[in-house]
């Protein structure tokens, strides 16, 4: 999961921030006014919906803390249900993997492609532009 743990970069105090830029988890608790969600559904998050900033990069939650708050949480926009047959961490892979197709697309590579990930880092996905193989 990305993110800094100080704002050390942008100079003055040093502050921590808090990690986690990819987070998927369990619904443990849904607030009244949150359609379409239920307490056990499995979500993954989009980390840059957030009011507070963007969740793991600079905002006041971090995708690694024990128990994440999704302000204004709605289905398909903050949030998007899978399936129990999907693991965790190939769920946190959605915005990685969305980051990394839109790339290709905006490329306009008329070539075929290969995505590779590198194991244990979601946020590192290379892509090569080739023949295949």
């Amino acid at each position: 999961m990305g993110g800094m743990p100080t704002r050390a970069h942008l100079g003055g105090n040093v502050v921590p921030v808090p990690l986690g830029h990819e987070p998927a988890g369990e619904v443990v608790e849904v607030g009244a006014e949150v359609d379409g969600l239920k307490v056990g559904d499995r979500v993954v998050v989009d980390p840059q919906d957030a009011p507070t900033g963007i969740i793991g990069c600079g905002g006041v939650h971090g995708g690694m803390s024990e128990y994440l708050l999704i302000e204004n949480a709605e289905v398909g926009s903050s949030v998007a249900v899978f399936p129990d047959t999907v693991p965790f961490a190939v769920a946190s892979l959605n915005e990685p993997m969305a980051v990394a197709r839109n790339c290709v697309n905006r490329s306009k590579a008329e070539r075929a492609f290969r995505l590779a990930l590198t194991p244990g880092a979601a946020e590192k996905v290379v892509v090569t532009l080739g023949d295949e193989d």
